[in-house]
């Protein structure tokens, strides 16, 4: 198993075909790797900080998605536990832009918020 697959678990029992996916930080790695392995399940991914574990594979998988507007990556610029540099590494390998928000504690949710209705609406 993995949490991966208990989502899918999940999703399965509640007859939830397709979703939105989306996490912070280790929930982004999560989601990240959800949309990876089940891409048929996920209809966008959403992440903020994603604790993503295998660079490479994440770029051959979702790099198509992020051009097509399908994957989101949210980053803080001053977040002293996320390097800004590390985000600007993930937005390169997922063909996107990072949408930056503040730090979690200084408002970020309210602007990740935001930034997730703007991309569902999409």
């Amino acid at each position: 198993g993995g949490p991966t697959d208990v989502i899918r678990d999940i999703l399965n029992e509640c007859g939830v075909k397709k979703v939105v996916i989306g996490g912070y930080d280790w929930g982004g790695g999560v989601a990240s790797a959800f949309a990876i392995k089940f891409p048929a399940r996920a209809r966008k991914l959403f992440v903020w900080c994603p604790s993503v574990r295998d660079l490479q594979e994440a770029e051959s998988a979702l790099q198509r998605r992020g051009k097509r507007g399908e994957v989101m990556l949210l980053w803080a610029k001053n977040d002293q536990w996320h390097p800004y540099p590390k985000g600007q590494t993930l937005a390169n390998a997922l063909g996107v832009k990072i949408t930056e928000v503040r730090v979690r504690i200084k408002g970020g949710g309210d602007d990740a918020l935001a930034a997730l209705l703007r991309f569902m609406a999409s």
